[in-house]
């Protein structure tokens, strides 16, 4: 059976002045695909309640989540891996219901851009992963849950920017 998961389309919505602009965002994205799922955290960065503590408990949920077969979500604003200052990346981790034999469909996400896709720079990609598992030797922070995609297929753009 297959699930909203797979079924990734931007959608359209009429904006200021009846002008029609596509909007496309990680945090969409994932409410497609996720109903009755476990969340496990929608964190901003900035917020009072997004800390390496809340990272923690988040990372254990989606842990628990895939052990018990449970749908679930983790969206966050990612830390950049460059060093450099870059600008805001959303990320997300869900595993939705419906499956092949029973399986959780695994899907990371990344995104970049305020979701109005106006700049070329702006883009939502898609990963399927046959697994997701804790990295070792990672203490997770915020912007960093320490999770890692296993997969044997490479990241696809949802949408991107004009």
């Amino acid at each position: 059976m297959r699930t909203a998961l797979y079924a990734l389309a931007c959608s359209m919505v009429i904006g200021c002045g009846g002008k029609v602009i596509n909007v496309c965002t990680v945090d969409q994205q994932v409410t497609n695909a996720t109903a009755a799922s476990i969340n496990c955290g929608n964190f901003v960065r900035g917020s009072a309640n997004y800390t390496d503590e809340a990272m923690l408990a988040a990372q254990r949920c989606v842990l628990n989540a895939l052990t018990s077969k449970q749908a679930f979500f983790l969206v966050y604003d990612a830390e950049s891996t460059t060093g450099k200052a870059e600008p805001t990346v959303r990320a997300a981790w869900i595993g939705t219901a419906g499956g092949v034999d029973g399986k959780l469909g695994l899907q990371a996400y990344a995104g970049r851009g305020g979701g109005d896709m106006a700049s070329a720079d702006d883009l939502v990609s898609a990963q399927v992963c046959d697994t997701i598992d804790a990295q070792q030797s990672c203490k997770p922070t915020v912007g960093l849950p320490c999770l890692t995609c296993t997969s044997t297929q490479i990241a696809t753009i949802v949408c991107r920017g004009n």
